[in-house]
């Protein structure tokens, strides 16, 4: 492998409504996760983020994969023990950080993270900084709605309407 490459390993994860693909370096980092109807655009995502090509190889054992499964069942409300690597620009760091914040089984809207941020007015721009999340569910983005409705999610609404279900039949209740 040279210098302009990058090794990655691909794990595929059941969950009620599919599958996912999660993406790890080889220390076990997850760097991407993708639905279904993502994986085929996965890894030019990828070498266009990574900026080197990127050889894939499907691999089982990912550290992880049981906290995933636990999540999917209810039984899991925090994935804070999965190590993850972001590759994105510094503004959607800086988004993503905050969404990583939003507590199981909660909501923020667009316009909220944007004031959180301080970025008044950016409403618009923490939506595609969220819609271009390579870690869905890591980082949890169906937690960020808009105040017309539910928002996008990439790449099938019905995902983020599952998850958000999930969630909030699963929160904590307050005494």
């Amino acid at each position: 492998m040279s210098n302009s490459e990058v090794q990655l390993f691909y794990q595929r994860i059941h969950y009620p409504l599919g599958q996912i693909t999660v993406v790890y370096q080889p220390d076990q980092r997850a760097v991407a996760i993708a639905f279904d109807g993502e994986t085929k655009q996965l890894a030019a995502r990828l070498e266009r983020q990574l900026k080197r090509a990127v050889i894939l190889s499907k691999q089982v054992g990912w550290a992880y994969t049981h906290l995933l499964e636990e999540y999917f069942l209810g039984q899991r409300r925090t994935l804070e023990g999965i190590e993850y690597k972001l590759y994105c620009t510094p503004f959607q760091q800086r988004v993503l950080g905050l969404v990583r914040q939003i507590p199981y089984g909660n909501v923020r809207t667009y316009g909220e993270l944007a004031r959180e941020l301080g970025e008044r007015g950016y409403a618009r721009a923490v939506g595609g900084a969220v819609a271009r999340n390579p870690l869905p569910i890591l980082i949890p983005c169906h937690r960020v709605v808009s105040t017309s409705g539910r928002g996008g999610f990439t790449p099938d609404p019905k995902i983020k309407e599952y998850l958000l279900t999930l969630e909030r039949a699963n929160r904590p209740k307050h005494r």
